[in-house]
């Protein structure tokens, strides 16, 4: 049914796993819909009651958005920031628990999908980045992301120079929730989502919308300044150039056997 995804039934609890490790685990715009779909369909499954989402794979939870896309000279902003709207509003509006097996690195995007489950399970040896300043394309919603975590100068450092965190730092500023050694990831989570299926449907409903509202006009917000933030973007060709340049450089580093 999923051309990007692999989807497990443990039970009561669906797994939704990123399936491009070829790719780093790198989403374009077929796995982002994807994975909004499949989180829709086991919020409406009456079956499930948690839900699993992580990915195929340990070197690499996910690389963030595919440049091989993303670096097309007639990549369709617009589209884009609505897509990657829909992407994290289904983690915000899903009634049921869902917790993350974050077994590897997340890059950009990939960090942003580490930080929408409600707990997030991630490896120790991960490094963590909002790196999309690096490619020339806009982090808009890992900044209200961040911003909602109250980082404060935290948050302009994270997105403005790209550096990379440790999973311990990013569990020092709350934005995961458990470190523990790669192999324990996945059982782990899976042992975590069938505990959590068993918390009351209702309340837990209701209580995980709260969050939700609380930050639904940053939210909102978000979507409506990346469209043109996106599309400023893409006019200069900086998403383009700088896309192609690491390209470049990472198939040379490979080349030379550095990657």
């Amino acid at each position: 049914m999923y051309k990007n995804l692999l989807i497990e039934n443990d039970g009561d609890v669906r797994s939704v796993l990123i399936n491009r490790y070829e790719r780093r685990n790198a989403v374009n715009t077929v796995t982002k819909k994807e994975i909004t779909a499949a989180i829709n369909e086991a919020a409406q499954d009456g079956t499930v009651k948690a839900i699993l989402f992580g990915a195929v794979g340990d070197g690499a939870f996910c690389a963030g958005q595919d440049l091989e896309e993303g670096s097309e000279a007639d990549t369709d902003a617009s589209d884009m920031a609505v897509v990657y709207g829909n992407l994290f509003n289904c983690f915000r509006q899903c009634p049921k628990p869902v917790i993350g097996a974050i077994s590897g690195s997340a890059f950009g995007s990939g960090f942003q999908l580490a930080m929408m489950p409600d707990y997030s399970i991630v490896a120790e040896s991960a490094q963590l980045a909002m790196t999309e300043i690096v490619v020339g394309f806009p982090c808009i919603y890992g900044s209200i992301l961040l911003w909602n975590a109250t980082l404060g100068m935290k948050a302009k450092e994270l997105v403005l120079s790209g550096k990379r965190i440790s999973a311990a730092e990013a569990q020092a500023l709350g934005l995961v929730s458990e470190v523990v050694p790669q192999k324990e990831v996945r059982p782990l989570a899976l042992k975590t989502a069938h505990e959590w299926a068993q918390k009351p449907p209702t309340v837990f409903k209701w209580m995980k919308n709260l969050f939700a509202l609380l930050t639904d006009d940053s939210m909102k917000f978000a979507a409506g300044y990346a469209d043109k933030a996106y599309n400023a973007a893409y006019q200069a060709n900086e998403p383009q150039i700088y896309m192609q340049k690491f390209l470049r450089e990472r198939r040379l580093a490979k080349a030379q056997g550095k990657v």
